[in-house]
């Protein structure tokens, strides 16, 4: 079993990022078994409450798959590469893992 909360976690960027520009999200998890497991990753799009989205494709996690030792934990880098004709506000997505049901994180990147 990997640690997750009964709501949705929610991270979001350190710092807003321009258009055209990158930014990334640390996203940490647990692995509560006594065996070890392996993780990969993936993104909805994220999308604005203005109707602008970042595609899924210009989110990747670092690194790719995950293994975390039994009782350990670990953390995957979420880079999000803002695409130029991005337009400012705040873009919200699902990050989620493979073959990890109710393993879930809600991710947010601010443009200006």
């Amino acid at each position: 079993m990997v640690r997750s909360a009964l709501d949705i976690p929610w991270r979001q960027s350190l710092a807003p990022v321009l258009a055209g520009g990158t930014t990334s999200i640390p996203l940490r998890l647990e692995n509560l078994e006594n065996h070890p497991i392996n993780v990969s990753f993936y993104s909805s799009d994220l999308l604005s409450d203005g109707g602008g989205s970042i595609p899924s494709f210009a989110i990747s996690f670092d690194p790719t798959t995950l293994d975390i030792g039994a009782c350990h934990q670990a953390v995957v880098t979420a880079k999000v590469d803002v695409p130029t004709q991005a337009v400012p506000g705040a873009y919200s997505g699902l990050v989620q893992a493979v073959g990890l049901s109710g393993v879930k994180a809600v991710i947010t990147v601010e443009i200006r």
